[in-house]
């Protein structure tokens, strides 16, 4: 009986370990046709090129748990400010062509989750915006969002969590693009397609896995002395 309270009790610590110990990126996507755009230096492959019309494709990775500032109450999650650890990326498809844009420098932004309609409130919305200037010099505003006070979203207020959505007749969504620099180009898009894909960074995985690992020899270690 000792033997079961104490092994009960270590893999409870070591879980709680592994759980706080993850950290959780997740990508924010939206997909669908530019609505207008142009592209003035060749970024997206031809220069001096309208993009109205085109398919875009814009997805946004970071840790929103690192934003500087984090309100929760019970129909919203946000997170704002300067991204106090790690890097964001943006990767932007426009006709077929893919480009991923390392913001390294001057992070800064917001997201925000909202499921009041779905609680039997006011609307729902999902929110993600951010601005970042890459090694080379380039300024690269993302945002992207859709909400609606008539057709829940069904979404979650989780960092963690994956979800999608199509928008429907009676939501508002948008997507904006801009890079300023020595490339300049910008898209505005209407989105058929909004998902998060949450998934744990690899310093998060190497640690469940040393966590499942240790609890493996632990419960070796106990069946043996039983």
């Amino acid at each position: 009986m000792k033997t079961t309270t104490k092994q009960r009790l270590l893999t409870a610590l070591l879980l709680m370990s592994l759980y706080t110990g993850l950290a959780q990126a997740w990508t924010f996507t939206t997909s669908g046709l530019i609505t207008s755009g142009y592209d003035s230096t060749g970024v997206f492959g031809t220069a001096n090129q309208d993009l109205t019309g085109l398919a875009y494709t814009q997805s946004l990775t970071l840790d929103p748990a690192q934003y500087i500032y984090q309100y929760t109450d019970a129909y919203t999650q946000q997170g704002y400010g300067n991204l106090l650890a790690g890097t964001a990326t943006d990767t932007v498809t426009v006709n077929g062509l893919t480009y991923l844009f390392d913001l390294t420098q001057s992070n800064w932004g917001q997201v925000y989750l909202y499921n009041g309609l779905t609680q039997g409130y006011n609307y729902d919305e999902a929110y993600q915006y951010h601005y970042g200037v890459t090694t080379d010099g380039q300024s690269i505003y993302s945002q992207q969002y859709v909400d609606s006070s008539v057709n829940p979203l069904n979404i979650g207020l989780s960092y963690t969590q994956i979800w999608s959505y199509s928008p429907q007749a009676g939501d508002y969504s948008d997507a904006y693009f801009s890079i300023g620099g020595v490339s300049q180009a910008y898209f505005e898009g209407t989105p058929s397609l909004i998902s998060i894909n949450a998934v744990p960074e690899p310093e998060g995985l190497m640690l469940l896995a040393l966590g499942l690992i240790g609890l493996a020899g632990m419960h070796r270690k106990f069946s043996l002395k039983t």
